[in-house]
């Protein structure tokens, strides 16, 4: 059908349809009335395209949906992918849009009428992230009215404006939107539900504000500290990073360690042979993204020995900063480390870690030989002093995550790399151990709140590694011990003014 250049107001519908169900375990997210198909609808000038996510046999997903299904904190809401939309203009004019987010009813199935206006969330317990930019409530949005010509008027509870804009002719702006429950949500939210719907007005009659600034989330978030301390806590969009100082070359940057490892490598190991049991793959939510859950080779209990050999405490690695933050100096400098028997083995995990090398030499890798004492001949005949570089899976890990943080903030990132061994002990850590009192009675003991590879060789064919049990420990010699990728990143200090 031929396209013509006309005045019109065309309402550009897709069916992102959110049936969010909290139930009483604050278990799941349930999602109904999901959408399927290609999802491209066409107007006038315009073609509005929701990318929608699809299962390992490339069949579309269908609606809304969310990995962790509970009322979550702002840093975790913002650390998944969301779902993008494309506006793209296929005429010459520059179109002006609106984004709107309709909020709607939801059908009681038993008496075939809709829920009664207390039974859905309230506008403040549902966050919103557009374009990773700052994070609102969906009622910090300009409320407008409802589209009187939608073949759904019956259902629309409100409608909320996202955002307008401009695109140009001949080209697409894309769009990208997260949503959560809010961690603020309470018991008296238990079995409310929220659906929406979200909506692209296109016409004259709309102005075009400015767009999302993605820097706007570029922050330092750590409590009384500056961009010079070590330590201090920083936002970069939804990833986040701490101080470790100041980078060498120019003193006009900072180099940032990443708070997390990426979540790459393995989901988890066979603990009787420690084989890796999968792979993460693009197809995983936030894969190469900073997570949580990526601990690398580590444990979920941990024994904290003083220096008399004594048990003196334990922590997870949930409960780890306020087990420490709470600890006297004193106590501090009388801590030993963290036990490692075989009792403490069986609390093993490997999740987001990838081993130094692999028998066949082709697999997910930090080192891309058969064995040790052969390496890929892209290395060359000789062990490299330092065996991070772009022959590594790890390299392109860090690569594409750099990319990402340039493409998504509007920043430019001077270097890209991994910690390397001298520079874990200008942060206090000795070559037997970061349980000493330059760490800890400084507070830096989230250096070790992963364990995760360091570009640094040795000789005999192996690397050093930083490990979540509190030490340094070269690794190399064989394929069952696995650690993670934690980037560091330099920047320009004057990105957090």
């Amino acid at each position: 059908m031929k396209k013509t250049k006309t005045t019109f107001v065309t309402t550009l519908s897709i069916a992102l349809v959110l049936a969010i169900i909290l139930l009483t375990s604050y278990a799941f997210w349930k999602v109904k009335d999901g959408q399927s198909g290609s999802n491209t609808i066409l107007g006038s000038c315009l073609n509005f395209e929701f990318i929608e996510l699809e299962d390992d046999n490339q069949n579309p997903i269908g609606g809304f949906t969310l990995t962790n299904a509970v009322p979550v904190s702002d840093e975790e809401g913002s650390s998944h992918a969301g779902y993008t939309f494309k506006v793209e203009n296929t005429c010459t004019d520059a179109v002006n849009y609106q984004v709107v987010l309709e909020s709607l009813k939801i059908m009681n199935e038993d008496t075939n009428t809709y829920y009664p206006e207390g039974k859905y969330f309230a506008d403040d317990k549902i966050k919103v992230q557009l374009d990773n930019g700052t994070i609102k409530t969906y009622s910090e949005y300009e409320q407008v009215d409802n589209d009187s010509t939608a073949a759904n008027i019956n259902e629309i509870r409100k409608t909320r404006e996202l955002l307008t804009g401009t695109v140009t002719g001949g080209n697409t702006n894309t769009h990208n939107i997260k949503m959560w429950i809010s961690s603020e949500s309470t018991a008296e939210d238990i079995e409310k539900i929220f659906r929406s719907k979200v909506k692209v007005i296109a016409g004259q009659g709309i102005e075009a504000s400015a767009p999302v600034d993605p820097t706007s989330h570029i922050e330092i978030v750590g409590d009384n500290c500056t961009i010079d301390d070590i330590g201090c806590e920083v936002a970069i969009g939804a990833e986040h990073f701490y101080v470790i100082g100041e980078d060498e070359n120019d003193s006009n940057n900072v180099k940032l360690l990443a708070k997390y490892n990426l979540l790459v490598g393995s989901k988890g190991v066979d603990k009787n042979n420690y084989t890796v049991i999968s792979n993460y793959t693009e197809d995983d939510e936030g894969y190469n993204l900073q997570s949580p859950e990526a601990n690398g080779y580590s444990l979920s209990l941990y024994t904290l020995m003083d220096r008399d050999n004594n048990v003196f405490t334990t922590y997870t690695p949930d409960t780890k900063a306020s087990v420490f933050a709470g600890l006297t100096i004193e106590e501090k400098e009388n801590l030993a480390g963290v036990r490692m028997n075989n009792d403490d083995l069986d609390y093993l995990e490997s999740v987001g870690a990838v081993p130094f090398y692999t028998p066949d030499g082709n697999g997910d890798a930090y080192w891309y030989g058969t064995d040790i004492n052969t390496p890929d001949p892209n290395y060359g005949s000789s062990y490299p002093t330092d065996v991070y570089n772009e022959n590594s899976v790890v390299y392109q890990y860090v690569d594409t995550y750099k990319n990402y943080l340039e493409d998504t903030n509007g920043i430019t990132i001077t270097d890209a790399r991994i910690l390397s061994g001298d520079e874990v002990l200008a942060l206090g850590c000795l070559k037997s151990t970061c349980f000493n009192d330059g760490i800890l009675v400084n507070g830096r003991e989230w250096i070790f709140d992963t364990s995760y590879w360091l570009s640094t060789a040795r000789n005999g064919r192996s690397a050093w590694m930083m490990f979540a049990f509190g030490f340094i420990y070269q690794e190399g010699g064989s394929t069952d011990v696995m650690a993670g990728v934690r980037p560091v990143i330099v920047v320009p200090k004057s990105i957090f003014d």
